[in-house]
């Protein structure tokens, strides 16, 4: 088994190689092949779970629990995410996949309360997704503030074994309301992966 996971290692780097070879003597950019191969490998070996064998949550049922050790955040990730549900938790937003899927899990949570951790968050810091069907960890890659109106809803249909973590921005109490938002990609670094 180990023998034929290095093989198939072996065969992802060499094509990497000749296909960044290929595009940089076209003048082509050699991003996308690599990143393409980088998800391919990094999720060669991990187990699966059959969404066959899920009982999808109901709306505003909390199905998991979400934590980041180093930023003091620890709570409970509920199916939905409006005011009731941020009450008393972190929400998904139920239009997006559960965690373990190939397209990304959009989760939200209030800034001045059961987000408020968020402020200090950096690139490198893992949040810990607990579900009764498995135990994801995803890395935060990446951190943008943008305006709430300019969100691409369609990177969610994207292949990317991602989750992202949204809060209003900025963090302090102010007498308007917020059009920013804080974004976190975050990319999966263990954990199940979810198949049909």
């Amino acid at each position: 088994m180990l023998r034929y996971y290095r093989q198939n290692i072996t065969l992802a780097i060499i094509a990497s190689v000749c296909a960044v070879m290929f595009l940089s003597s076209c003048g082509k950019s050699t991003q996308t092949v690599t990143a393409a191969v980088t998800t391919q490998t990094s999720t060669a070996k991990r187990s699966t779970v059959s969404m066959s064998t899920i009982t999808m949550p109901a709306e505003h049922q909390k199905f998991a629990t979400i934590s980041c050790e180093r930023i003091g955040l620890n709570t409970d990730l509920y199916w939905g995410d409006s005011d009731s549900d941020l009450r008393y938790g972190a929400g998904q937003d139920t239009d997006t996949a559960l965690p373990g899927s190939a397209t990304p899990a959009l989760i939200g949570g209030h800034c001045q309360t059961i987000f408020n951790p968020l402020k200090n968050v950096q690139t490198g810091d893992e949040f810990v997704i607990t579900t009764s069907y498995g135990t994801y960890t995803y890395k935060v890659e990446e951190i943008k503030i943008i305006d709430k109106n300019t969100f691409d809803y369609c990177i969610l249909n994207k292949t990317d074994y991602q989750a992202i973590i949204y809060t209003c921005y900025p963090f302090e109490k102010v007498n308007y309301v917020k059009q920013d938002r804080m974004m976190l990609f975050c990319t999966l670094q263990s954990g199940p992966l979810l198949v049909k």
